[in-house]
């Protein structure tokens, strides 16, 4: 009875790792877009998202560790995204630098980037 009680829990036990995600979920909501897309880059890598006539948008990526442009047809912000990121953005375009901001697993980088570049502009 022992060998089964230790059998199930070891099942238990192997069948609750998670496999790391091979992309990022990219994800948010934009006030005021300038286009029905966003385009994420980087001199390797280019994936153009769909905005929905509401301003939220939502796509996987896979890519390498590193930084990226997201541009939204009229300004660009700077994002660092790894896959197994779950990043949420949200956005004012009347104020972009002002008002971009990241939530969520891998969000604090991306959060750096944005604080960096409001600091340079001022």
């Amino acid at each position: 009875m022992k060998k089964i009680v230790y059998f199930i829990a070891a099942l238990a036990i192997i069948s609750c790792n998670k496999e790391p995600k091979d992309y990022v979920m990219l994800s948010g909501t934009i006030t005021d877009q300038n286009s029905d897309s966003l385009v994420v880059r980087s001199r390797t890598y280019s994936k153009t998202i769909q905005v929905q006539e509401d301003g939220t948008f939502s796509d996987t990526l896979n890519v390498t560790p590193g930084v990226y442009s997201l541009y939204d047809g009229g300004e660009s912000t700077s994002i660092f995204l790894k896959n197994g990121y779950d990043i949420n953005m949200t956005l004012d375009t009347k104020m972009f630098d002002e008002s971009v901001s990241f939530t969520g697993t891998g969000s604090e980088n991306s959060n750096f980037l944005a604080q960096k570049s409001l600091l340079e502009e001022k």
